[in-house]
């Protein structure tokens, strides 16, 4: 459950952050901080990132839509 969770804000993220590529989400959890903190500094790949999203796919692609709606009104 943990580890769902740490993958979900993870996706979440880096959603807030406007990266959507798995190969980006990948880049910055080796460098970026913010990332590292969140990953707890597993520092996952792209090939990972990958597939969890499209296991999830529904799942991550409703959850894109409802974080855009938020991070749009939250810019408005």
């Amino acid at each position: 459950f943990i580890i769902l969770r740490l993958w979900l804000v993870l996706i979440i993220y880096s959603y807030f952050h406007d990266v959507r590529s798995s190969r980006q989400i990948g880049t910055k959890c080796r460098y970026d901080v913010g990332y590292r903190i969140v990953t707890w500094n597993t520092r996952p790949d792209h090939i990972t990132i990958s597939r969890f999203i499209k296991k999830k796919s529904s799942f991550c692609h409703h959850s894109k839509n409802n974080i855009e709606f938020i991070a749009g009104m939250t810019i408005l």
